[in-house]
């Protein structure tokens, strides 16, 4: 026997899980991975969820690499702070300059900053390597269906050849590979974002 029907409800049909933390600072993290994606008349750069295998495994030189995530399908508001992780070769002391990193929303092909240009800190010496990670506080910012997020970055080299890694599935290439160690590094390179978690 079913329940009559005064009683009954339409209840959700999402089923969404957090963690402790998530909850006590009322954010859920996304971590996002780099990646290149090519086709045979352009390349671009993307932030996804999933861990593909990038179209190249890293960028070399100064280049401005602009990480965009798809259109989003609901609204949402990110808050917090956000956190860069990826790793950084260069080949001659001095050769990498800078690396800057800032998050902008894309709303209608208009790009406006959701946080300031933020410094890495970079190696230093012939052969300097590493492993950044930039946190990146975030002006709160709400997104409407059909805005997008991008991660801009920065290289500016002096000389010599500095690579940058963004592959998700963190395969060698270029001068960042397994054999590189104290410390270790890898290809892959994700974004963490905060959301805002409405309870």
């Amino acid at each position: 026997m079913g329940f009559p029907v005064v009683y009954r409800k339409n209840s959700s049909r999402n089923l969404t899980s957090y963690n402790y933390v998530d909850i006590a600072d009322g954010t859920g993290i996304v971590e996002f991975y780099g990646a290149k994606k090519g086709t045979s008349t352009s390349s671009t750069y993307v932030l996804t969820t999933n861990q593909v295998y990038s179209d190249e495994v890293y960028t070399r030189g100064g280049a401005t690499m602009n990480f965009d995530t798809n259109s989003f399908n609901s609204p949402r508001v990110i808050k917090g702070t956000a956190f860069l992780n990826a790793g950084v070769y260069m080949s001659v002391s001095g050769g990498l300059t800078s690396i800057t990193v800032k998050i902008q929303k894309c709303s209608g092909g208009v790009y406006t900053d959701c946080s300031s240009e933020i410094s890495a800190r970079i190696p230093g010496g012939n052969g300097g390597h590493k492993m950044m990670l930039v946190p990146i506080p975030l002006t709160q910012t709400n997104f409407k269906i059909g805005d997008s997020i991008r991660c801009v970055v920065v290289q500016t080299v002096t000389n010599g050849d500095v690579d940058f890694g963004h592959d998700p599935m963190g395969r060698n290439g270029g001068q960042i590979t397994s054999s590189v160690t104290d410390p270790t590094i890898t290809s892959k390179m994700s974004v963490l974002i905060p959301f805002r978690i409405d309870l």
